[in-house]
């Protein structure tokens, strides 16, 4: 659990960071922990960053295609 307020800030901002040397990531702002499993993130009308769905980043990855990566700002 990553705490209150300064606490989850600090997470947030280490977690952000460390997606820094990943080729494929999809980091909406949320809380749940179940993206994989859970169609509201997955499926067609799932969470969108910077205009993409986790679905359309997957597909770009396992494509050679990029964007592969996209990460919700702070």
């Amino acid at each position: 659990h990553s705490g209150t307020g300064r606490n989850a800030e600090d997470f947030a901002a280490r977690v952000r960071a460390s997606f820094e040397n990943v080729t494929a990531a999809f980091s909406p702002a949320g809380e749940n922990h179940c993206v994989l499993i859970n169609d509201r993130y997955w499926g067609d009308q799932g969470a969108v960053v910077n205009g993409f769905t986790m679905q359309e980043l997957v597909t770009n990855w396992v494509q050679g295609r990029e964007p592969a990566r996209q990460i919700a700002a702070p």
